[in-house]
């Protein structure tokens, strides 16, 4: 298990939630939501992944930044788009 594969992990087990939590019943949402949270919160505490929550806020990035994510992810393409 490389270095990436925490980051892989907690950013397909968000995707997955984030997709049930589409298609779930309101009463299910609640946690689905607050499951999401507690990841994000896994999420903030790898500096990769938290640079790239910053960016989903909106937060400027550096061409620094950029770099350090795509180099976080071998043998995946990463596009950004202004």
């Amino acid at each position: 298990m490389g270095p990436s594969d925490p980051c892989r992990g907690l950013l397909q087990e968000e995707r997955e939630l984030i997709a049930k939590s589409r298609t779930v019943e309101p009463s299910g949402a609640v946690t689905l939501r607050q499951q999401i949270k507690d990841i994000r919160a896994r999420m903030s505490k790898i500096p990769e992944l938290n640079q790239l929550m910053a960016i989903r806020r909106g937060s400027p990035a550096t061409l620094q930044d950029l770099s350090n994510i795509s180099n976080s992810i071998p043998k995946q393409k990463v596009y950004y788009v202004n």
